[in-house]
């Protein structure tokens, strides 16, 4: 399945805010079902889950447009369950993607393992005649925490 990570600042709470890096202080995935994009978005209010729109469009372009961060990712289901942790934006993005790792509880620290093992930064490839118009929802407000 394919899936995107996405990473931005806005709607980040006090304590990201006060010790996160600019530009990774949330994150949220995108995973693409081949008929939409599911997005699964762990926000401090509760997770917020919605089919946006269809399969091909290019919502990668559409965030990157927004000046969120995206990677490409795949997904790779776990057979053994996770261990209990800290539920955050981070954790619940890992679990989605198949990733375990104890270390990596901050988004920055998620970005730099995407980065390095699915090597495709979608930030800097340049959309090819793609008119990037907003999804609904995304007209609403998301999927920015204002």
């Amino acid at each position: 399945m394919r899936a995107i990570a996405v990473f931005h600042d806005k709607g980040a709470g006090f304590w990201p805010r006060l010790f996160g890096r600019p530009g990774f202080r949330h994150c949220f995935v995108a995973l693409n079902d081949g008929r939409a994009w599911l997005i699964a978005d762990p926000a401090s209010r509760g997770t917020e889950i919605s089919a946006e729109v269809a399969a091909d469009y290019d919502l990668a372009a559409f965030y990157r447009d927004q000046g969120f961060t995206v990677l490409d990712c795949a997904t790779a289901p776990q057979a053994q369950p996770y261990p209990v942790w800290f539920f955050t934006c981070v954790e619940a993005v890992k679990r989605m993607l198949g990733l375990r790792g104890w270390w990596i509880w901050t988004p920055y620290q998620l970005y730099r393992h995407l980065e390095k093992t699915h090597g495709q930064h979608l930030q800097t490839l340049q959309a090819e005649g793609t008119a990037a118009t907003a999804p609904a929802a995304a007209q609403a407000g998301r999927p920015g925490h204002q």
